[in-house]
């Protein structure tokens, strides 16, 4: 083979190819020992230099394109010189680049002028795809000539490996190489270049390549922190690469000094920071030295020049959010810096600033990141015809995440979205609605111009987009038809590859709107159901809390199945460990509401709200009454010692004052009755009393009805009753209060009321200041008639209410309590006024209504009272029905009291009916 390749070279070019083709036959036969006598074969007066005379010329054995003329006819062979490589490499159409670079291998400067075609970012040229033989290839090339690759081509195999997507090993193999001095002189020599290879790691990819990207990113960054000073003014481009490529992991190797030098540096090479003085701290109190003997000094904090560069201060505020470096001083300069200069910044650059004021990475939102965030609104709003459709999302995200209510610049986004819209893609057009929702801009105009452009898009939307659009949505409370019914299909395909979280959001969203196709709602929820295992407690709260909304929808036998497997998978090892005390109260609220007792989910709920965690107690009392009779009120032993004064800390720490409200309600609803209820129910009670004149109408009422005597009854242990006095005693007076008593001679004094006499005292004194809001809303008022009844005919173990109040006091309830529906309704109107009377008294009645206000309806002489309400009107029976059937066990001076019967949708045991003159 040695001794016919001197001929070859003298022979012409059209009879080389086959020479070259059998050359080739005869040494793959041949084996090594044929490949190592060729590497021998060299010329010994080239100064003792090897060189292989085989493989200078195999890179241009190449073919000509298939369809070109002579396909197959041969091009002829020659030494590769660039010229002629870069002529090869540059075809129309792509050619397989194992006929570029034949099997035996490739010299080091013809793969380099290949990785400058292939690598993106070159001259004019956009790199060719390539297939899989190519790629693999490509990859085992790299990897032999790695070592060998000058620190410039290791940048070019670096971003080629990168952008055609080559394997992460050829990252790694790269990366070893890359680590060396010549390479971090090469970089500094050649920083654009440098900046070009970074951002190509920028590109999303696996997650394998992306681990090996970060490692490039950090190893530039050692080597890069170790020269700053060295790069002059493209050292801050070049840190700005660094936080595009590598993000907050890209300074990881550097210490946190060596990270706030090197931000430092680079802001002083660009002009933008001033050189911070050293002041040493003897100068404050004597000399301070170390070990090594170095005076103890501190840096003073960073200061902005006034001539800095707005653009430069841009640059420099985005990388250290990128880097999430901890620095509160520098962030604040740079932002009074640039909330200082807001109007030299370009236009394009505002939606990169605003989404750079991140305070998740590590500091919160200070006041100058506030101004600079108004700062940019204000600017925004005067050059919105300059920004582009994705810019003004970026921008309305950013006022939306740090609730910055700016009119005028709502006002301009919704202007310029309604023309926009349709260069939004789906995930904009879902930050945009999340956004509006979160800032409630009810802008009928614009949503459904998001709308309408999202049910043209529905092939490219994704999983999350969905979701975030559908929850501005019930935020806002905006139903588009069109939308929704286009969705069903879409959704009811994809349920089975959604994830939990996200289908049960779904779920929860499309219960909010009425008009929703039943049997797609039907189908999700069983999908939901049919996955109860996997829920997470946020997912079983969604769930709950649409099955409350849509019970109507169901049949009784498949909601129970529903709630059977929601509460069989909350009584499930580890899931109270996972529940955080909102979604216990949520959950709990929507079983009360569906009127659902379960005493395995139950036990869960109420022991993760008595701070317990997964310390459940499972063991529940028949009825309140099982501790009337001397029974401790005490956990079991093997339970251990409720710690009152940490269940109190928690729930002060956790839950405001509507949840613990919540709380009773349910656990009143529910009759649920264990020592833990009744404890947690005192503390409960004991936490509101001296909050009463904060809450609404509703919750005073509810506070009031819990500590009744057939919630609690019999006397309660001293140190409980005198923790429930102390919390009474502490409570404010309400206004007049004082007045009423002096008034009142003939009533008890305080020591001889008891403390339900008192409690219910304060609650109906806490009610004065919602009298207005009593006497015009009728289900608010049915609570009090129900509160009014309890206490006269004894169940609330008190006097009664004439006997217990002054005379100003009771004159007051008395008039609300003999209010009757008709009246309520007038008031209303009259206090509503106007055009909005028709559509405030369309919705007349609350959808979640309870049992009990139904049954107090019946007090007012008002016989349609229950029937006229939506529920009654699409439930079973009415209540005259239900009272026919009934059979009276009681008869009181004032009321009947009647056993079974329906009130709204709900069977009850029994009603309580007025009697009638």
């Amino acid at each position: 083979v040695a001794s016919s390749w001197t001929s070859l070279q003298s022979q012409g070019m059209p009879q080389l190819r086959g020479r070259v083709a059998g050359l080739l036959r005869v040494a793959t036969e041949s084996g090594q020992g044929a490949k190592r006598r060729l590497v021998a074969d060299k010329d010994s007066g080239a100064g003792g230099r090897r060189s292989c005379r085989l493989r200078p010329i195999l890179p241009s054995v190449v073919r000509e394109p298939e369809g070109s003329r002579g396909g197959t006819a041969a091009v002829g062979v020659r030494r590769a010189t660039g010229a002629r490589l870069a002529a090869v490499v540059q075809p129309k159409a792509p050619r397989r680049l194992a006929q570029l670079l034949p099997r035996p291998g490739v010299r080091k400067t013809h793969l380099g002028l290949l990785l400058e075609r292939f690598a993106p970012g070159g001259p004019g040229r956009t790199p060719p795809p390539l297939d899989a033989e190519s790629r693999r290839f490509l990859t085992g090339a790299l990897t032999r000539v790695a070592p060998r690759l000058a620190p410039s081509q290791l940048l070019a195999a670096v971003s080629a490996s990168s952008h055609c997507r080559l394997s992460s090993h050829t990252l790694a193999a790269l990366a070893l190489h890359m680590q060396g001095p010549l390479c971090a002189e090469a970089f500094r020599r050649q920083p654009g270049q440098l900046i070009a290879t970074l951002d190509v790691l920028a590109e999303p990819a696996s997650e394998a390549r992306d681990i090996n990207a970060l490692n490039i990113a950090q190893m530039v960054a050692f080597q890069f922190a170790g020269r700053d000073a060295e790069y002059g003014s493209h050292a801050l481009p070049v840190l700005a690469a660094l936080a595009r490529a590598g993000g907050g992991r890209a300074l990881r190797r550097l210490s946190e000094d060596g990270a706030a030098r090197l931000i430092q540096t680079a802001g002083e090479q660009a002009g933008l920071l001033a050189a911070p003085a050293v002041k040493s701290a003897s100068s404050a109190r004597g000399s301070s030295v170390d070990a090594s003997g170095v005076t103890a000094s501190r840096m003073a904090e960073p200061r902005v020049l006034d001539e800095a560069s707005a653009a430069d201060a841009c640059s420099l505020y985005c990388i250290i959010n990128q880097l999430g470096h901890r620095d509160p001083a520098l962030g604040s300069a740079l932002s009074r810096h640039l909330a200082n200069h807001i109007d030299n910044l370009e236009t394009s650059s505002l939606p990169s600033l605003a989404r750079a004021i991140n305070p998740s990475l590590g500091r919160a939102l200070s006041a100058e990141d506030f101004i600079l965030l108004h700062a940019l609104c204000r600017r925004a709003t005067a050059s919105m015809d300059e920004l582009d459709g994705p810019g003004v999302v970026v921008m309305l995200q950013a006022a939306g995440r740090y609730d910055l209510f700016d009119e005028e610049f709502l006002a301009a986004v919704s202007d310029h979205l309604m023309s926009s819209h349709g260069s939004l893609r789906a995930q904009q057009l879902g930050d945009a609605m999340y956004a509006f929702g979160h800032l409630q801009v009810r802008d009928s105009g614009s949503l459904d111009k998001l709308c309408d452009t999202l049910r043209s898009r529905l092939r490219e939307i994704g999983e999350a987009d969905l979701v975030r659009f559908m929850r501005g949505m019930v935020k806002l409370r905006h139903t588009n038809e069109e939308l929704l019914t286009a969705l069903a299909p879409v959704i009811d395909k994809m349920k089975s590859s959604l994830s939990s979280v996200s289908l049960t959001n779904l779920i929860n969203c499309f219960a909010s709107f009425n008009s929703t196709n039943g049997h797609f709602l039907k189908s999700l929820l069983h999908a939901a159901s049919s996955r109860a295992s996997r829920l997470t407690p946020m997912s079983v709260q969604h769930v709950l809390t649409a099955l409350c909304r849509q019970h109507g929808l169901l049949e009784s036998e498949e909601l129970h199945l529903h709630l059977q497997r929601i509460c069989q998978h909350m009584a499930e090892p580890g899931v109270a460990a996972q529940l955080t005390p909102i979604q216990a109260v949520a959950s709990f609220s929507a079983l009360s509401k569906l009127h659902y007792k379960d005493l395995a989910a139950a036990g869960v709920l109420t022991s993760v709200l008595a701070g317990r965690g997964s310390a459940v107690v499972w063991t529940w009392a028949p009825s309140a009454f099982f501790f009337a009779h001397g029974r401790p009120w005490s956990l079991p032993a093997e339970y251990g010692v409720l710690n009152e004064a940490r269940c109190l800390q928690f729930l002060q720490r956790e839950l405001d004052s509507s949840h613990c409200v919540d709380i009773l309600q349910s656990l009143h609803r529910l009759d649920l009755t264990s020592a833990l209820t009744l404890r947690l129910a005192l503390l409960l009670c004991g936490r509101l009393l001296p909050h009463l004149h904060e809450l609404r109408a509703r919750d005073v009422l509810v506070v009031a009805r819990s500590m009744s005597a057939w919630r609690l009854p019999g006397r309660l242990a001293p140190e409980l009753e005198a923790s429930l006095t102390g919390a009474l005693a502490a409570a404010p007076l309400a206004h007049g209060a004082e007045d009423d008593a002096e008034e009142e001679g003939g009533r008890a004094s305080g020591a001889e009321q008891s403390w339900r006499e008192r409690l219910v005292e304060y609650c109906f004194e806490n009610l004065r200041r919602h009298e207005h809001w009593l006497e015009s809303s009728w289900n608010t008022l049915l609570p009090l008639k129900l509160l009014c009844m309890e206490v006269d005919c004894g169940t609330y173990d008190s006097r009664r209410l004439v006997d217990l109040l002054s005379p100003d006091l009771f004159a007051f309830v008395d008039r609300l309590r003999h209010i009757t529906r008709e009246e309520c309704e007038a008031h209303r109107l009259r206090r509503e006024g106007g055009d909005e009377d028709e559509a405030a008294s369309a919705g007349g009645f609350d959808n979640e209504g309870s049992a009990e206000d139904g049954a107090a309806a019946s007090m007012t002489g008002d016989k349609g009272a229950v029937e006229r309400s939506p529920q009654a009107a699409s439930g079973s029976e009415p209540v005259a029905a239900g009272l026919q059937q009934s059979f009276a066990v009681e008869e009181l001076p004032w009321y009947r009291i009647v056993v079974g019967g329906f009130v709204q949708d709900f069977p009850v045991d029994f009603l309580i009916q007025p009697k009638r003159p």
